[in-house]
């Protein structure tokens, strides 16, 4: 099998490379460099013309959405250890979490981030970057609702729940907010996850 994840610093392609790394499995990597509009350039378009990351390319087969990828890599090449089976009572949970790191938070953390580092100043909304902390602010609460005293989101097993979301969290870390919107249960959750040895890997890309 030939995997080739395409990958740019700080984007959604962590969740892909962390999960990779967590599974110890075979792949290459491509670094591209992060373009607004022009992500890989021309050679890349013609890769994925959306020319976003992540992209990872299984065998001539693309798979272009990061928690789409992390549901098929559980499903099929993991055997469940990053997963939880539909009969476990937390099930539900799992699948919540797995698709609010993007549903739930991904577009208030790319709003944030552009109107507050990446637009430049004069297309800035401060009202707009205020309104998106403040939800990310509420998922953050509801998220520690949900984590409670556990170690993971769904008790004591580590899952792609805890890497979806994961991402958010070091994304405001790496924004300097997370303490300042986050309760404390979920900072020490966080906390925990940037120990994680397959993080610190994928990061260091």
């Amino acid at each position: 099998m030939s995997m080739t994840l395409y990958h740019s610093q700080h984007t959604r392609s962590i969740r892909v490379l962390w999960l990779l790394e967590e599974m110890q499995l075979p792949y290459n990597l491509e670094t591209l460099s992060l373009e607004l509009g022009n992500t890989g350039g021309k050679k890349y378009a013609k890769i994925n013309p959306l020319q976003k990351v992540p992209a990872l390319e299984i065998d001539g087969k693309l798979l272009l959405e990061s928690t789409a990828i992390l549901a098929y890599l559980t499903s099929v090449m993991s055997g469940g250890d990053f997963a939880l089976d539909a009969n476990d009572p937390n099930y539900g949970l799992y699948l919540q979490w797995l698709h609010g790191g993007e549903s739930a938070f991904g577009m208030y953390l790319s709003l944030y981030f552009g109107h507050s580092v990446l637009l430049p100043e004069n297309q800035r909304s401060k009202l707009m970057a205020d309104w998106s902390l403040l939800n990310l602010k509420n998922n953050f609460d509801q998220l520690g609702s949900d984590l409670g005293s556990n170690e993971f989101i769904t008790g004591e097993k580590f899952t792609t729940a805890d890497i979806s979301v994961g991402y958010i969290a070091y994304g405001m870390s790496l924004l300097g907010k997370l303490d300042e919107i986050a309760p404390q249960n979920v900072i020490n959750w966080w906390q925990r996850l940037a120990e994680r040895p397959a993080l610190k890997k994928a990061l260091s890309f």
